[in-house]
């Protein structure tokens, strides 16, 4: 799926500055894209800059590295997504494919949509878990119009590809 591969891609990124003795996963938290454990097992001070100018966001806690991507980057992901594809809609999609429609013609520019329902899409999405996705990301949608946030066209691209490769 093109959707794990952008996880992948990432992870590789990062493994390449941290090494193979931590390791580096999908974050369970809103706030983050991957965690590690790399301040347990020695990240020197030139890896976590090496991070940061590669334009990730890093917090840590309890000695766990967040690392999520910073503005920017996540910006150029979102402008490097392939245009969408539709697909068939069926029982096994029907919560993909209500948010796909409802998302895949909103003229959004992509530094002015939301982060976290495309964190959480890819998350969700590259991980194969389309249970999390369909009882979770109408909530988090609703919350984003609440907040007069900018709709999140960006995801309805990342469903494209995910449906394409499923």
């Amino acid at each position: 799926m093109q959707t794990i591969m952008l996880l992948d891609e990432l992870r590789r990124e990062i493994r390449g500055i941290l090494g193979e003795k931590c390791f580096l996963r999908i974050s369970k938290e809103m706030d983050a894209l991957l965690v590690s454990d790399a301040p347990r097992r020695g990240m020197t001070p030139n890896a976590r800059n090496q991070l940061i100018r590669q334009g990730f966001e890093l917090s840590e806690q309890n000695r766990i590295l967040s690392i999520d991507l910073g503005r920017e980057r996540w910006v150029s992901l979102i402008r490097g997504l392939p245009p969408c594809e539709d697909f068939d809609f069926n029982e096994g999609n029907c919560a993909l494919y209500s948010i796909y429609r409802r998302l895949k013609d909103v003229p959004a520019l992509p530094e002015n949509q939301p982060v976290l329902p495309i964190r959480m899409g890819l998350k969700w999405l590259g991980a194969g878990d389309e249970a999390s996705f369909a009882r979770y990301m109408p909530g988090i949608l609703a919350d984003a119009l609440r907040q007069k946030q900018e709709r999140p066209a960006a995801l309805a691209r990342l469903i494209s590809m995910y449906m394409k490769n499923r």
